[in-house]
């Protein structure tokens, strides 16, 4: 098996796990915290243990880049199925905030950035079509419904997701691995 082949049979594994985790994580807030203060904390909480369940099958796999930490997360079958799970989590999120219209907003355009992301395998609509889902969940438990310091925290998502796909794969070769499945 190539090391292609075997990231990817990794990657379905954990994407797999991560998904039906996530299902289950999901339910548990809803049922034990839904009341508690503290509900959006902890909801991000298990969303950032969640997102990272797809890459632990892939973890230690050197493959042929020895030097490289986690190769197959540069895959862009990889980052395409991790955006998608991301949207479906936050459609789940969603339902189960009662329908939030300006997480609604952040969700809707999350998937235009995802779909020309898939369409053109062009990194920059990460980044413009930025994932503030989590960030917004935090900022909504610290500032409630005042928007006022928002753009700020959008400013810096913005620059940190410039940073993450752009800045960072421009450094590493091992995050080019490959990008044309």
């Amino acid at each position: 098996m190539s090391d292609k082949a075997d990231c990817i049979y990794r990657l379905r594994i954990g994407m797999f796990v991560r998904f039906f985790v996530t299902i289950f994580l999901i339910i548990h807030v809803k049922k034990y915290y839904y009341e508690s203060e503290y509900i959006l904390l902890i909801l991000v909480g298990k969303l950032i243990i969640t997102d990272a369940l797809d890459s632990i099958f892939t973890l230690f796999y050197k493959g042929n880049l020895k030097d490289c930490w986690n190769q197959c997360t540069g895959l862009h079958y990889y980052q395409s199925m991790d955006k998608v799970l991301d949207l479906l989590t936050y459609i789940l999120i969603y339902f189960f905030l009662d329908c939030n219209p300006i997480i609604r907003f952040f969700i809707l355009w999350r998937v235009f950035g995802v779909i020309l992301f898939n369409i053109t395998k062009n990194w920059i609509w990460l980044v413009i079509f930025f994932d503030f889902i989590k960030e917004y969940l935090v900022y909504l438990h610290f500032f409630r419904k005042n928007n006022k310091y928002l753009p700020f925290f959008i400013i810096g998502k913005i620059g940190f997701e410039y940073y993450l796909h752009i800045y960072r794969l421009s450094k590493s070769r091992c995050l080019k691995f490959d990008n044309s499945d």
